[in-house]
């Protein structure tokens, strides 16, 4: 499956007016959106995680 037949979700987030000013600044400086810059942000920690706990699986997700 290829990326453009993905479907990303809608996730609204609350952040302190400071800490997205200072995203934007990361991000236009990474030539990023802010969108952007906070997927990459969630990628890499969940590499960082997967690399020390193993591979997260969708079946091992709790709902």
């Amino acid at each position: 499956m290829s990326a453009k037949e993905i479907k990303k979700v809608y996730f609204p987030v609350r952040i302190f007016p400071d800490l997205i000013e200072k995203l934007k600044h990361i991000a236009k400086y990474n030539n990023r959106s802010a969108n952007g810059e906070i997927e990459h942000l969630i990628v890499s920690r969940i590499r960082d995680f997967e690399k020390i706990h193993g591979k997260i699986g969708i079946d091992n997700i709790e709902t």
